[in-house]
């Protein structure tokens, strides 16, 4: 029984050290992108990230695949893996998962399609923290 708590404590840390990982790094990108203050002067100055990974392109047009680091997105078959989580299913119990990366409202995702027992799923997810942004579920008439 003493083993068993531990092995739980142990997972229940991580778990928290990986929620706050998450959330430190959030802030920390809004932090880089907030204007600092000049007190003495009364100006703003706005502070630039020189990580291309941080840029936003929500006012910009889509830009090009070729000029985007995609290596910190996340892997396409886990794509499909998270996709199928949030619909309660496995790869087995659908026939064909697509996903496509695209471009959307200054955020890069993955647009997932699958249809399961007469149901079309379609799920967007963050192509670089793996976050569901939509879920929908409809009968496939």
């Amino acid at each position: 029984m003493k083993k068993k708590t531990a092995i739980l404590s142990v997972c229940a840390i991580c778990a928290a050290g990986v929620a706050l990982g998450i959330v430190a790094r959030g802030a920390f990108r809004e932090m880089r992108k907030a204007p600092k203050s000049d007190v003495e002067s009364g100006q703003e100055e706005t502070v630039v990230s020189e990580n291309t990974s941080d840029v936003s392109y929500k006012d910009a047009k889509r830009p090009e695949l070729k000029d985007v680091n995609t290596s910190e997105f996340i892997a396409k078959d886990r794509v499909k893996e998270v996709a199928l989580a949030r619909a309660g299913l496995k790869a087995s119990d659908v026939a064909r998962v697509s996903a496509e990366l695209d471009f959307d409202d200054g955020v890069w995702k993955y647009e997932v399609d699958f249809k399961h027992g007469g149901f079309e799923y379609d799920v967007d997810i963050n192509a670089e923290s793996g976050s569901v942004l939509k879920f929908e579920e409809e009968y496939d008439d």
